[in-house]
Formats: structure tokens, sequence, C-alpha cells
């Protein structure tokens, strides 16, 4: 019944902390987790307990160290693969181990994963032979370990010896001290260094050959010390003297194998063939909890009281946790409760249940140690609807008719009708009649005077199937249907067959086709449906929906109570929650909004619809997987959400965080090729569920994703292929009951692929331009190659042919002149490391600007792509200047088709910027323009830079060959010798340098 324990757990959220024996006294099943040797990867046997500083729960298992978050178990094998038989945590926090021959300390590594530090270096090579560590205890700032050969004491970095004869079993801690068990001696208490003392008195345990399994000073002061065989005794100073209590024999014949006082009083004790008995703590019995309340296995060989109140069992078939004074109980097919239960009742003082195989009754107990189970009724075996107390009997609801049950341990029920019947309201305006739901219609039955009871005819108005049945104080029956609303008969005046049925339905403000039951709420008729919950209003003609603040409009399942009590009903909410919600009885005229008492996981799946109140204090629940009995009087704030603990990190396979709380990781800047990470985190919500974990999950990588994911029980994920930036993790815990906790951030950042830095980029810059430099010597010697075959065939031709191929291969090599490409290749390499975006721009004009300057198959090219080359060579001198050159380019529109020959313009803008930039006191100022003649048709050009004219034959600023201009005139002459030759000079406002060339 996972479902049911998990019911039990929200319920424990919920309900009152308060106790008493006689609650125990009904049986039940506590509220249990197992845990089996699948769930943990492990060993069944199991022999410590221990919880860490950090929630965790730590056990001892055959094979190993165990660990346990809440989400997941781990294992930690032992270095000689011995089995771990003791756990101790000292005050800095850390975990001391006894093994087999071993003895250590967990610590963590460089990534904070937890290993084993072994200390049998510190032991003499003579006593390492010790056998197995029974118990390890943190006392006196040492830690005690005791073995069968004796003690050792591990004391600021040294261990000391203490060798006793003939010990068996573990160490007992009384008033700080550690006392350890000699069948020779007796008790004796062991010091450091060396000194022992046998207590007084306690030879009194040789004689009886006690093996001593425990001591506990309870709260009067009384210490109890615990034998194996021979039950509990009493240690004073005197000595030890048998404690002879309730539960001596059943202890005796059970063998106590450990034992815990819980931090109420009590006093828990694990025995070795019935499970675990709790005591109070005067000696009386106050529960049993073995096979028959669900345990897998009777021997119990460590006891652990978590900080939420959790008892966990160490056995040798598993682990277990449960709940010792948890006051709710259940009973499903274990307990002898079969089937669906449908209603619950207390009689003669046992309770009764009403299921779907027939009529059962929790058998009594003669002794608190028996088990109390439900038993079948005699005789009742059919599916049972519902049950009603009428005095000294008991009316039974059935699907073969009415049944009446005597008070008697031995009555049997005898049948009183044969129609199938649902529910029995008795009535308070007419005593001896008793209203009975059917399939068909309602019926009533009269008590005789002899005390028999008889049947009376249905009534006529109605043979609609009836669920439930209501009386109002002014004598009218009201009754709800599965499928058609409610309806109601005048029966004021006492029962008659043909009274008048009034119905309402949809067009009285039910939701229609849907179950209805009736209750009686602050003095008003209420209807629960799968709509919520409706009173009757507008005069007693019609319902309208309870407005009452709080009040769910969700299905209602079951309801409990009246005008002078507090009321209870449940309710299906939204999304699949289950809720249980508490109605409080008016205060002064006016009734509080209802509470809700739990809100339970939407993948609950247990259904109950059925509430019965039996006190002040006390519910009853029943549904599809048995009854549950809970105390409802005090209810409790719910505990804080679950904390995320961080427990494994991987990045590209390397561990970041082992898991270890006392690590810190800072923020990891992940190099791009672990760029694959996973996350493992816990969370310490020991509480069942359905599906076996108490805890759920949700993720959100923020530079990934958009928002919080659903909720799961995935307890870790991985993330692959991540791209290059930062990343922070957030995981958010909620426990069974929605109580969602603080969340976990991690932060981290993916660096970029090596390819992708600014290294990379400056090695990638230079190879381009080893690749362009590489691919210019090749063009230029293959083009050198055939402008020398092709002289070489044309010796003949003429003159001006000759200067035209030589002023177009001087142009060429003015145009790659090696100076200009490094220059151009040292300005993108000093933008590397400063703007990449600026050096790959600049690659691409010094890649346009040789597209168009070496592959320009025409020998004329329009103006406009004459003036696009000139943009990208002037791009490229410009980033070499920088501030120190403007250019200007201006070609008109209505000129940019006209043809010239190709890099005509080219040197003449090369001179400008060579000879302005150095007669320039500051930034040189060139500007080109291309207009059209205003007379005849054709275009003029003019180049105009800053700076002074030298005349020919003075002495120039600069080297000069003079090829540059002659070039341009020779290509003119060649191409059009009618054009106006080129003319050269100072500018006509005397600012500057212009050459001016007018093209028909």
């Amino acid at each position: 019944m996972p479902a049911l324990a998990f019911l039990l757990v929200s319920l424990f959220f919920a309900v009152a902390t308060v106790r008493s024996a006689e609650e125990w006294q009904e049986g039940g099943r506590p509220l249990t987790r197992l845990f089996s040797r699948f769930d943990y990867r492990g060993s069944s046997s199991n022999w410590a307990l221990a919880e860490g500083p950090d929630g965790l729960i730590w056990a001892g298992n055959n094979q190993g160290l165990l660990e346990f978050d809440g989400a997941d178990w781990r294992l930690l094998p032992m270095p000689n693969g011995s089995a771990v038989r003791s756990l101790v945590f000292a005050q800095d926090g850390r975990c001391y181990v006894g093994a087999q021959d071993d003895l250590g300390v967990l610590e963590s590594d460089e990534s904070g994963t937890r290993v084993f530090r072994s200390l049998l270096d510190h032991i003499p090579k003579a006593d390492r032979g010790f056998g197995d560590v029974w118990s390890v205890h943190a006392l006196d700032n040492a830690i005690w370990f005791k073995t069968t050969s004796g003690v050792f004491v591990w004391r600021k970095g040294a261990m000391q010896v203490v060798k006793i004869e003939s010990t068996t079993g573990g160490g007992v801690e009384r008033d700080g001290k550690l006392y350890v068990f000699s069948a020779e001696k007796g008790l004796v208490c062991v010091s450091v260094p060396g000194e022992t003392s046998v207590v007084p008195g306690s030879t009194t345990l040789l004689a009886q050959k006690a093996l001593v399994r425990g001591a506990w000073t309870l709260l009067d002061g009384t210490t109890v010390l615990a034998t194996e065989s021979t039950g509990l005794w009493r240690w004073t100073d005197e000595g030890v003297a048998p404690w002879l209590i309730e539960p001596d024999a059943w202890l005796r014949e059970n063998r106590i194998y450990t034992g815990l006082k819980l931090r109420n009083g009590r006093l828990v004790l694990g025995t070795v063939r019935g499970g675990v008995a709790v005591l109070h703590p005067d000696g009386r019995w106050q529960a049993r909890y073995g096979r028959a309340q669900g345990l897998p296995d009777s021997p119990v060989l460590r006891l652990l009281e978590d900080r939420r109140n959790g008892l966990w069992l160490a056995l040798e078939n598993g682990l277990a946790r449960i709940e010792p004074s948890l006051p709710v109980r259940a009973f499903g097919e274990a307990e002898g409760v079969r089937g669906i239960v449908n209603d619950s009742v207390r009689f003669a003082g046992r309770r009764y249940a009403a299921t779907s195989l027939g009529l059962v009754r929790l058998r009594g107990a003669e002794k608190a140690t028996d088990d109390t189970l439900f038993e079948p009724v005699p005789g009742v075996a059919k599916e049972c609807w519902s049950v009603l107390v009428v005095g000294e009997e008991l009316v039974v609801c059935t699907a073969d008719g009415v049944w009446i049950l005597g008070s008697a341990p031995d009555a049997v029920a005898r049948q009183v009708t044969q129609q199938y019947a649902y529910t029995a309201r008795r009535s308070r305006r007419h005593p001896g009649l008793i209203y009975i739901a059917l399939r068909q219609g309602v019926t009533a039955l009269q008590r005789e005077a002899n005390g028999s009871w008889r049947e009376l005819p249905p009534l006529s108005g109605t043979k609609d199937e009836v669920w439930s049945l209501l009386e109002d104080p002014e004598g009218r029956l009201w009754a709800g249907t599965p499928y058609r609303g409610v309806w109601r008969a005048d029966l004021q005046d006492g029962y008659r067959p043909d009274a008048q049925v009034e119905i309402f339905g949809e067009g009285e403000g039910l939701p229609g086709a849907t179950p209805t039951m009736i209750a009686r709420v602050d003095g008003q008729i209420a209807v629960a449906t799968d709509a919520g919950l409706f009173r009757l209003a507008g005069g007693g003609k019609r319902f309208e929906p309870w407005d009452a603040p709080d009040v769910p409009r969700d299905p209602i399942l079951g309801m409990a109570g009246d005008d002078t009590q507090d009321f209870y009903f449940l309710a299906r909410e939204k999304g699949g929650k289950f809720g249980l919600f508490r109605w409080p009885v008016a205060i002064g005229g006016v009734r509080p909004a209802p509470e809700r008492l739990v809100e339970f996981a939407p993948y609950a799946r247990f259904e109950c619809w059925e509430i019965t109140r039996e006190d002040q204090t006390t519910l009853w629940i029943g549904g599809s997987e048995g009854l549950l009995r809970i105390n409802a009087s005090q209810p409790r704030e719910p505990a804080p959400g679950p904390r995320v603990i961080l427990r494994r990190w991987e990045a590209g396979g390397d561990v970041l965080h082992g898991g270890a709380p006392e690590r810190v990781v800072p923020p990891a800047r992940l190099e791009y090729a672990k760029n694959r990470v996973r996350f493992a985190v816990g969370a310490t919500a020991f509480a069942p569920e359905l599906g076996g974990t108490a805890v759920r999950f949700r993720w959100w990588l923020e530079g990934l994703e958009s928002g919080w994911g659903p909720w799961t029980q995935e307890f870790s994920r991985e993330f692959t292929n991540l791209g290059e930036g930062a990343y922070r993790l957030r995981v958010q815990a909620a426990d069974a009951f929605g109580v969602a906790g603080p969340e976990l951030l991690t932060e981290f950042s993916v660096l970029p692929p090596w390819y992708r830095t600014p290294l990379a980029y400056a090695g990638w810059v230079a190879l381009a331009a080893a690749g362009i430099a590489l691919l210019l010597r090749w063009r230029l010697a293959r083009q050198r190659s055939e402008l020398l075959l092709a002289q070489r065939n044309r010796e003949r031709l003429l003159r001006a042919e000759t200067l035209a191929r030589d002023a177009q291969l001087s142009a060429l090599r003015s145009q790659v002149n090696p100076h200009f490409l490094f220059n151009a290749l040292n300005a993108v390499r000093a933008r590397v490391g400063e703007s990449p975006e600026d050096a790959r721009t600049m690659l691409g004009q010094l890649a346009g600007y040789f597209r168009r300057t070496l592959e320009t198959p025409a020998a004329l090219v329009p103006l406009r792509e004459e003036f696009a080359a000139l943009a990208d060579y002037v791009a490229l001198e410009r980033a070499r200047f920088g501030a120190r050159l403007e250019v200007t380019l201006d070609c008109a529109e209505d000129v940019g088709g006209f043809e010239v020959p190709a890099l005509l313009l080219q040197p003449l803008v090369e001179n400008a910027i060579k000879y302005g930039s150095v007669t320039t006191p500051e930034s040189a100022l060139i500007q080109v323009e291309a207009r059209a003649l205003r007379g005849p048709r054709g275009v003029e050009i003019v180049v105009r830079n800053s700076g002074a004219w030298v005349e020919p034959g003075q002495a120039a600023p600069t080297e000069s060959t003079g090829t540059g201009l002659a070039n341009v005139r020779e290509r003119l002459a060649q191409w059009r010798p009618d054009a106006r030759p080129l003319e050269a000079g100072p500018a006509p406002d005397g600012q500057g340098v212009e050459v001016r060339l007018q093209l028909p």
C-alpha cells in the first residue's frame, strides 16, 4: 500500500501530536518506508546508522558504507572489502568508521568526493588483528573504537591501545564515560591511559551470563542497562539489579540486540526475534513494530532517531524508517481490511468497517504486545455500503438487503430486508423509524413493540438510486442521488409512502449528472458535488455555490460533522491534488472559513470518500486502500521545504564536486572541450510516497532554458554541447506536500573554442596574409611569363602597342606594389587585438581591391567600377594613415556608365596621397570628382590634393620616379588620340595641386 503510506505522511504534518497509550492498543500500521538491497544496491544486512550534520543518512552495510540524500543511495566500499559495523559523527562533523580489521575516518579529496582514510598505520602491527569494531564513540575530545580485543582511543593524531580480556559486544556510554562488558570482570569503565575500573556489583551479570547491549539514562535519572537474554536492569551506584516490568518476559523471549532513547524520553529496543518495542519511561508498553506491522524482517541490529523524529532501523534484510509516535494508524489488507472501505463506526467498543467484500471488525487484544487485526463478521459477506448504530444494535446496509447485528460478542446478524441498500439514517423527529436509501428509491424500517424491525413500503414519488440521506429539523427527508441532483420529501407528520417529493436539479442551480451528498452546515442544507459545495437559498427553492472564503470549487468526496461540531470534508482539487479540510464550529454565530489540513501531491492515488467522526479528536477515513485512524485536534504548521544538496558535478567526465558539504566550488570556467556537464542533487525529505522518493525537483539552466521545468523525481540532469557563455543552474526541491525549499545556485561559464579566441584570430590573419602573398607572387610570376612570351611573339608590333603594354604592366606593378600590400597587412594585424571586427572588414576590402585589380578581363570598365576600386584602395590607405588622410570620391550618376581604361585613375590618386601627405603639415585632403562636360559630350575628371606644387626641375620633398603621370598620358594617347592632354599644376585657388583630364 504505497499510496496509503504516502497519505499517512501527509496527515502527519496536519494532525495533532497528542499521544496516548490507548491509540496504540488498536494496532494498525505505523508510517513505514522500506528500503531493500535493490534500492540501495548493497548487501541485505545492515549494522550501523548515523546522521550527518547535513542531514544525510549513513548506514554500515556488509558491502561497505551507504549514504542516502533523500533521492538516491551511494555505496563506498572499504579498502579491504569488509563490512562496516559501526559509525559515529564527532563534534567536528567528521565521520569515524569501524569495520572488520580496519578503522578510520571519512575525508574529502580535491574534488570533494568522500573517501575513507584508514588509521591502521597508527596502530602497532601486533595489535592490528582486532577483528570487528562493534561500536565507535565520540567522548572526551577523543574517538573510542570498541573491538573484540579491547579499545583503541584516537586523540590528537595518536592512537592509544587499551586491552581488555574477554570483551563482548559494543561499548555503552554513561555520564560521558565508556563502559565495556567483560565476561571475566563484569562492567568495566575504560579511561586513558590504559586505566580500567570494574563497576561495583556488576559481577551479578556474570552469573546470569548476560550480554550487555546498551545503557540509557531515563528522564527520572534512572539508568537502564539492556542485556540480550536477561532483559532490562537498573544500574545504580550500588550496582545492577533486574528491572521487572510488564514486557520483561517478551523482551527475554525475543532477545534485545540494540536500543535507543528517543528525545521524548521513550525507550526503543530492537530485538532479534520480535522487531522493535517502544516503552514508556516507566517501563509500560507503548507500541511494537514487527513483521505484522509491515517490517520485512524481525532482527533489528541498530536504531537511529533523525532530526525529523523519524526512527531508522538497520535490519538483517534491508532498512526501514518509521514514526514511533505518529498518531495515525492505517489498516489495510495485512491487517484484515480487504476491499474498499465504504463506512466505519464504533459499536460495542470495537471498530466495524463496511467494505466491498463484507463486514469486518477490529479484534480486541488482551495485551498490547498482541497484533490487533480486523476479522470478518460471520454471516455478512456481501458488499457492504454503510453501518449505523441504533441503541444496542448495528444496522448494516448491503447489496442483499439490510442486516441487524446485536452487541453480544457471539451475536449473529439477521436479515430484515432483501433490497439493495446503500445507507441508513435514523429519524430524530420520529423515534423508532429508520430511513433506508435503496438502489431504487427510499424505504423505512419501523421498530415494533417486541423490538423487531418491520419494513415499510417505499416512497412512491421516486425510483431514483439514492446514496445519502438527511433529515432536517422540520422533519423533511433529503436524498442525494448519483445523477439527478437531490430531492426532498415532506415527512413532517410521519412516514407516508405517498408523500410529496420535490426534485432539485439543473433548473434549481445544481450541476447536472454529478453525484451528490447531503449534509447540514451552519444551519443550512449543503450539497457536495463534483463542482464543489452548494447550499439551499432562494427561500428554499434553489441552490447556489457556497461562496464562503476558502471553500473549494472542486469535487467533494466525503463529509462528516454537523452544526454542533467541526465539519470535515475531502476535496479533489485542481491538478489532481487531494485536500482534507476542516470547517471549525461557529463562534458567536459565525462559522470561520474552512482551513486546509493537508494538500497531497498530484500523483497520490489514494481514493477516499468516507469520513466518520468518533469524538472531538478522532477521525476515521475509508477508501480504496483501507482505513485510517487519525487525531485531528491540533493542526500543526508544515515543516520548511527541503534544502537542495549538490551531490555531484561533472564536466567532460571530470569531477568538479563530489558531494562533500564542506567543499565550496567557486564559479567554474570550463574549457569548450568539456561543455558536457552533469549534476546530481539530493534533498533530505524522507517521507514516503508513490514511486519511492518523497522529494521532487525542478531545474532551470539560465543561459540555455527560458524558465523552470516541471516538477519531477529526476534528481540528476546532463547538459551536452553547451555553447560558450555564462550559465547559472537553479534547482529547487519540494516535499510530498508541495512545500518547496530554497534554491541551489551553481554558476559556471564555458570558454569559446580555441579557434575563436583572440590569439586564434591573429593566427587566421597571419595565415590569410601569407596565403594572399603567395597568391600574389604566383599571379605576378604567371603574368610576367605571359607578358614576356607575348613580347617575343609580337616584336614587330608598333611602338605604340609596346608602350601601351609597358604602361599596363607598369600600372599593374604599381597597383600590387609590395609596399602597399605590406602596409595594408600591417594595418590589419594592428586591428586584430583591438577590434577583430575591423580586422575582418579590412581583409574583405583588401580581397575586393585585388579582385578588381587582378581579375578584370576587359580593357574598358564603367567609371563607377573605377571609383569602386578606388574606394577599396582608399579605405586601406586610410586605415594606414588614420586621421592624417581625408579622401572624398564623387562620381556623378549621369557619368557612371562612361567607359574608361581600367586602372586609369589609381596612379593619379596614389600620387595625390603620396605627395599630399608629405607636403601637408597636418592631414592631407584628397578629392576625386567626375562630372559631365558642359559643352561637347564627355567627362571631366579632377584629382585634387592639398599641399604645394613642385615645379619641374626643383627638388621634390619625397623620392619620385615620374612614371605615374607619364604612363597615364601614354595610355590616354593610345586610347583616345583626340583627347585633351592631361593637365597637372597648382590648383586655381592656389590651395593644393590639381590634375585634370577631359575625355570626349
